[in-house]
Parts: structure tokens; C-alpha cells; sequence
């Protein structure tokens, strides 16, 4: 059984509409990225590849093009 998060994930991965840092960040932030049965890193090493995709996603944002305005 699975939820629809999990076919939302598998949509977003692979559609060339959505930078691959900013993906992975969002799944991280509502817990659909790949899970094992068992989780095999801790608390930190969770928190370091967190922080690492944000931060790619940040200058690929920053790269990509200007911010928008309201």
C-alpha cells in the first residue's frame, strides 16, 4: 500500500519542470524521499544531506535566474 506521496515523488524526480535539489529538499521536508525498511544513518548524517541540498538548491536558484517579484 502506498500513498499518493510516493507517486508524487516518482512524478517530480523525473520531470524536467523541477530542479533536482529543490525535489529533494521538499521530500525530505514531508518525509517521502526513499525509504528503506530499516534506517541506516543518524540524526546527523540526516541533517548534513539536508542541509546540502539546500544549499545546492539555493545557488541553483541563484545561477538559474533572478528572484521573482510580487
Amino acid at each position: 500500500m502506498t500513498s499518493g506521496n510516493d507517486l508524487v515523488a516518482a512524478y517530480v524526480r523525473h520531470s524536467p519542470k523541477f530542479p533536482g535539489p529543490v525535489v529533494e529538499v521538499g521530500l525530505k521536508l514531508t518525509e517521502v524521499a526513499d525509504r528503506p525498511q530499516r534506517y541506516e544513518t543518524g540524526k546527523a548524517a540526516y541533517n548534513l544531506s539536508f542541509a546540502w541540498q539546500l544549499l545546492k538548491a539555493v545557488v541553483l536558484g541563484m545561477v538559474k535566474g533572478k528572484p521573482k517579484t510580487a
